[in-house]
């Protein structure tokens, strides 16, 4: 378990990294309209397979540890066929950041100390054992881990993202 305990500066962190994902997201959004279907689904060397499988992940990851794994339950797949355009992509991750901010807001500092078993969908692995707050974290840093991956793939695709750091928007 952590050398930390999660107390209220532990809330407003989190609650500061998914809103920096939330804006560095929408820079995202707006490379990659216009795209084509085949242009977002073209194979790349790195990550998920495509810029969209890439998206994808990303999406699934969050949904899944900020609405299920954190509260001990299994991971859900996600329809990707559904979610295979950019605008209704977009839609559903503004309402999973709405979810999220209702989430993180709704914590308590004790909820985010407690230690969860979520159940992992690789057959004869344990589970996931983690507190609440470092499943949050992992969730919220996951997205930067493939944020390169994505600017890679945009960047073939001829399109430039500018400056995302953190600090760009602090």
């Amino acid at each position: 378990m952590p050398a930390w305990e999660a107390g209220p500066e532990t809330l407003a962190l989190l609650r500061e990294l998914f809103a920096w994902d939330g804006k560095v997201r929408q820079i995202i959004f707006d490379a990659v309209r216009g795209l084509t279907a085949e242009q977002l689904s073209r194979p790349v060397g790195f990550g998920k397979g495509s810029l969209l499988g890439i998206l994808l992940h990303v999406y699934s990851a969050q949904l899944n540890w900020v609405t299920r794994r954190i509260w001990g339950q299994a991971r859900q797949e996600v329809d990707t066929a559904d979610l295979a355009d950019p605008a209704r992509l977009r839609a559903a991750w503004d309402d999973l950041d709405r979810t999220t901010e209702r989430t993180l807001a709704e914590l308590t500092p004790q909820q985010l100390n407690e230690v969860v078993e979520a159940p992992r969908t690789e057959p004869g692995t344990p589970p996931w054992r983690a507190t609440r707050a470092q499943m949050l974290l992992h969730a919220g840093t996951h997205a930067i881990y493939h944020r390169s991956q994505i600017r890679r793939a945009l960047k073939e695709l001829g399109r430039e993202l500018p400056e995302l750091d953190y600090i760009f928007f602090a």
